[in-house]
């Protein structure tokens, strides 16, 4: 890879990074971002195969109307989760048809992703209502 290449590849994965990291910290309560990504068209690819360009596509999920702490919370923050990814990955395929990466492994990816900090909060839910449980009984 030569040099210019893979500087635009460091640039673009810490500006994804970066973006990332705002946007997680900027999302209001009852948000979650999902976000997908893949590598450039290969026909602007270099001698490695490499275009050196990072696509990153993000959208807010809501779950303000839903109850974590529940089964049927989580199960319905979870579909919107996939939802939500396979639009992404759906967008980014069309978008980007020669792009490196198949629409199952986006979607998987994506899922994984967002579902990393979907489970965080619905921990913190139940525990909000274990503890709610605990002090109504005493």
């Amino acid at each position: 890879m030569n040099r210019p290449t893979a500087n635009r590849l460091a640039l673009a994965v810490l500006g994804t990074f970066a973006f990332a990291g705002a946007a997680f910290a900027q999302q209001p309560e009852g948000e979650f971002v999902v976000s997908s990504s893949r590598t450039g068209a290969l026909s602007h690819a270099s001698v490695t195969g490499d275009s050196g360009e990072l696509i990153s596509i993000s959208r807010r999920v809501s779950f303000a109307d839903l109850n974590l702490a529940t089964y049927s919370g989580s199960q319905e923050m979870e579909t919107r989760v996939r939802s939500a990814a396979k639009t992404l990955c759906d967008k980014l395929d069309r978008l980007y048809p020669t792009s490196r990466i198949n629409l199952q492994t986006c979607v998987a990816d994506a899922v994984s992703k967002g579902m990393a900090d979907v489970r965080v909060a619905i921990a913190a839910a139940e525990k909000k209502a274990r503890n709610a449980s605990v002090v109504s009984r005493n």
